[in-house]
């Protein structure tokens, strides 16, 4: 039989850095203690409803003292004595928790609004896929209640559950937005702290480095998938394609950047990851794509659909493309990729057409071991010319490869 808790039991409960831990209460059954690998501890109401086992979170400790646990336990399972859900009306599970009652739009849901809305005005590059992995793992999850009052130990709570279901590399990606989110929700003096401060991550930043990059074949599925799309995300995904420049750099590209007689477009400063201007040789077939882009009265974006911004919604485009490229290959979706991976199949593709791994640096403008160090220093050649042609026979491979009579498309495992 389990033993009734006290506070000393309570207070000296040891964590296992291996796993949750849940000790229950021979006081009242149902009552559990829940103690983080990193020490944090909670109450919470294990019960069934609708013949469904269901874990109801109370708070944390010692905000939540043994005394009130087991006041708020009791009332929980006596809604559920009465055929209810505890859960399920947001003022009765605020009075279980002790809360006070907060404004609406202090809701993690509606705060998580604001975030999004603040990211994409300073142009995040990375708020479509924050949004997406909050809303997925999140909104469910934390919809409804106040930011103020989620704590370090749900957040492990919902990173666990991620690792559990065989996904560790995406609770990684969690616990980042999650420390955005809550960084925002500090500045807007919503809460005092930042909850995922100190909470360790959940894989080595190493092991998630990757080295996908795409076969030939792959390529061309996604090509045609592109001229599938159409304006605006089509002939931007072909683009970087053939110029292997950074995502955010192509889909927020503007007019003035272009000099079509000139045949360069020169990305500025204040929009290159490496904080220099950069200048991209346009192929053929790179200049070809751009010529047939609408121009939008009085938008100086080559890639939108309001005319006042960049064309956005990258995540939702990526899921239509992938449909596209599954039904051209007879169901079969390509494994896991990205658009960043286009940049690298560049650089690779590039690699195996014998260009030097200097102009391929240079053409993508990226900084590593041929422009670092005291090399860097005294190398202040452009490679304009070798720069062109490198672009030029990456152009001439893609067209290559698209002809069907040289290569015969067979499904992509």
């Amino acid at each position: 039989m389990a033993r009734a808790l006290n506070t000393k039991l309570v207070e000296t409960a040891k964590p296992d850095p291996g796993r949750r831990i849940e000790i229950p209460d021979g006081a009242l059954a149902g009552l559990y203690l829940v103690v983080q690998p990193t020490g944090a501890k909670s109450w919470a109401v294990r019960y069934r409803h609708d013949g469904k086992p269901t874990k109801l979170t109370l708070g944390p400790y010692p905000r939540l003292s043994l005394g009130e646990a087991r006041d708020a336990a009791r009332e929980a399972l006596g809604i559920v004595s009465e055929g209810q859900d505890p859960t399920s009306d947001k003022m009765t599970l605020a009075k279980l928790k002790r809360l006070p009652k907060p404004a609406p739009d202090h809701y993690f849901d509606k705060v998580l609004e604001r975030f999004v809305a603040s990211q994409d005005r300073k142009g995040r590059r990375s708020v479509d896929e924050t949004k997406r992995i909050l809303e997925r793992d999140a909104l469910p999850r934390w919809k409804g209640r106040p930011v103020a009052n989620i704590t370090a130990a749900d957040v492990v709570e919902a990173i666990e559950t991620i690792v559990q279901r065989g996904s560790p590399v995406m609770a990684s990606r969690f616990r980042a937005a999650c420390s955005k989110f809550f960084s925002y929700g500090v500045g807007s003096q919503l809460r005092a702290d930042n909850p995922v401060r100190g909470i360790e991550d959940p894989i080595s930043q190493k092991s998630i480095q990757r080295d996908r990059k795409l076969a030939d074949r792959e390529l061309v599925l996604v090509w045609r998938g592109a001229e599938a799309l159409c304006y605006p995300f089509g002939p931007a995904v072909q683009l970087l394609v053939l110029t292997g420049q950074r995502r955010a750099e192509v889909l927020e590209a503007t007019w003035d950047e272009l000099d079509l007689k000139a045949r360069t477009w020169t990305i500025p400063r204040d929009r290159a990851k490496n904080d220099r201007a950069h200048v991209v040789p346009l192929s053929g077939a790179a200049l070809a794509i751009i010529e047939g882009l609408p121009r939008v009265a009085g938008s100086p974006f080559l890639f939108t659909t309001s005319g006042t911004t960049p064309v956005s919604g990258v995540s939702k485009a990526k899921t239509r493309l992938d449909v596209v490229i599954a039904q051209a290959n007879d169901g079969r979706p390509l494994p896991d990729w990205r658009f960043h991976d286009l940049r690298r199949t560049f650089v690779s593709g590039c690699a195996r057409l014998r260009i030097r791994s200097e102009i391929v640096e240079a053409a993508i403008n990226h900084v590593s071991e041929s422009f670092g160090g005291v090399r860097g220093v005294y190398n202040l050649h452009s490679y304009e010319d070798e720069r062109r042609e490198a672009m030029e026979a990456w152009a001439r491979h893609v067209a290559g490869i698209l002809a069907p009579n040289v290569v015969a498309l067979r499904p992509v495992a």
